[in-house]
């Protein structure tokens, strides 16, 4: 039996505005309806998944998984990041932390924006959610980037001693 898949999909960039959408580190960023593309290739994956979203997402994730088949194997539910308890807790405290130049070195100024750590903080309360539920009986529970495929690209060639 397949484990139940967490996955979710903010769309962090109607919330920020940016001046350019690549940064000097080279990242590129992303709409969501560049997210659901890469996204799709998550949602064919024949796992029970359940999906957290930004309630004007729900119905196109919903669409993809029904259309592959996977309709009984889903759940999506809807998430405004804003009501997620890690926003709640954290937002202001990390934005202030920002503004102040009080954050941690290396980071992406186009990616790793106070939104974008809260949205990653925000997983644990989703898996917790999902392994609380368990709406599909599995004994597994972990997470998935819903665009995982932007870095994880076919197979890995291993080797065996």
């Amino acid at each position: 039996m397949y484990p139940t898949i967490v996955t979710a999909l903010f769309d962090l960039d109607k919330r920020e505005t940016h001046d350019e959408r690549i940064a000097s580190d080279g990242f590129v960023r992303k709409i969501a309806n560049e997210y659901l593309v890469l996204g799709a290739k998550l949602l064919a994956w024949p796992s029970p998944m359940v999906i957290f979203a930004d309630p004007e997402l729900v119905a196109q994730i919903d669409d993809i998984r029904t259309g592959l088949g996977y309709a009984n194997k889903t759940l999506v539910r809807p998430l405004p990041l804003e009501t997620s308890p890690y926003y709640q807790k954290h937002f202001e405290t990390v934005a202030k932390a920002f503004a102040e130049w009080r954050q941690p070195r290396g980071l992406s100024p186009l990616k790793d924006t106070p939104l974008y750590l809260v949205s990653s903080w925000t997983k644990v309360d989703c898996i917790r959610q999902v392994a609380e539920l368990n709406p599909f009986g599995t004994r597994n529970v972990f997470w998935m980037d819903f665009g995982i495929h932007y870095v994880a690209v076919g197979r890995m060639a291993t080797k065996t001693c």
